[in-house]
């Protein structure tokens, strides 16, 4: 499996262009549990959505925002 990817246009959510659930795989954080990370790839995101996205535990580098989307486990979360 590859992951899961839907494009969006830039007019349907505020510059947001691709969601992306990754695949499974070893966890960075827990050597034993395995990790999933769903992506965004958002230009030109405001301070506000910005800060609304870091609220609900997701981490940025550039335009691409990530969080954990582990289903049997959640120690990792912020939140």
């Amino acid at each position: 499996m590859v992951g899961s990817f839907t494009t969006l246009s830039p007019t349907e959510a505020d510059m947001e262009l691709l969601r992306s659930l990754a695949p499974r795989e070893a966890c960075s954080y827990l050597p034993d549990q395995e990790q999933q990370l769903e992506y965004r790839f958002i230009v030109g995101a405001t301070p506000a959505r910005y800060q609304r996205l870091i609220e609900r535990g997701w981490r940025r580098f550039g335009y691409t925002f990530f969080r954990p989307a582990c289903r049997s486990c959640h120690r990792c979360r912020l939140r």
